[in-house]
């Protein structure tokens, strides 16, 4: 999915290997967030990358719109095992 102002890249990291996605201004490439799995919720969350990070509606309705369809592909995943 294209947003206007913001994408995802999926990234690993290197000391737990576990995956997450960098959320990246569309026009320079600066990181302003993270998603990941955040285990005591049991679900993934958004994390700013700096405290000074500002997002308009639509970045946010954005980043919703992005978590919400990783859910849905991980409970595809997971019916799909069963």
């Amino acid at each position: 999915m294209k947003y206007k102002y913001i994408h995802f890249e999926k990234r690993v990291n290197p000391e737990t290997k576990k995956e997450f996605y960098a959320c990246c201004n569309n026009k320079t490439g600066d990181v302003l967030g993270f998603v990941s799995f955040y285990k005591p919720w049991e679900q993934l969350v958004f994390n700013q990358a700096v405290q000074e990070s500002v997002f308009s509606k639509d970045c946010l309705l954005d980043i919703v719109d992005f978590i919400g369809k990783q859910e849905g592909l991980c409970a595809k995943k997971l019916t799909s095992h069963t």
